[in-house]
């Protein structure tokens, strides 16, 4: 990586956009393009995802200062994600590419402590990602211990929203 540490834990594939793609119509969300499945070239199968007019990554957002008042509102449906695969469409809306990082093995959220202001939309579609229904939708794209893992940062989030929650009130911890 660019300050010199090693990231072995992610599987750099298409097979995790197409997952991405369904986990976010799942949720509810629509920061993943389309994103499906083809045969690309004599015979193998890659993804096809739809083309995104882009502005900036996140990354050259933020070196740029540009801030719009509603900003925070989408970067808060985000959870551990790289800047540079955050793409920042001219009417500044985001869009979520390159998600070869995020079925990694962990258990837990990589900073949880940037989880202090979650959109209802994400907190009321965590619940909806089942195992079952996982297994089935992207189970040819994702191992089954990706998915566990997951469901595990799934109820690190939701446990730690309910306990914010608890302690400073919902509407200092959920926006709509």
């Amino acid at each position: 990586m660019a300050d010199g540490s090693s990231d072995i834990d992610f599987q750099d594939s298409w097979q995790t956009d197409i997952a991405a793609h369904t986990i976010d119509r799942v949720i509810g969300l629509g920061l993943v393009p389309a994103t499906v499945a083809r045969e690309v070239v004599d015979g193998k199968v890659g993804s096809l995802q739809w083309f995104v007019e882009v502005m900036s990554t996140e990354a050259e957002r933020l070196e740029q200062q540009q801030n719009p008042r509603t900003w925070k509102t989408g970067m808060s449906k985000t959870v551990d994600r790289h800047l540079k695969n955050i793409l920042v469409t001219k009417e500044f809306t985001l869009r979520l590419i390159d998600h070869s990082r995020a079925f990694r093995v962990n258990r837990s959220p990589a900073k949880p402590e940037l989880l202090t202001r979650l959109s209802r939309t994400l907190l009321d579609g965590l619940p909806k990602l089942e195992k079952k229904d996982l297994q089935k939708q992207v189970g040819k794209y994702l191992m089954s211990s990706q998915i566990d893992r997951l469901l595990s940062r799934r109820d690190a989030i939701l446990a730690l929203t309910k306990k914010r929650i608890s302690d400073n009130g919902e509407a200092t911890v959920l926006y709509k």
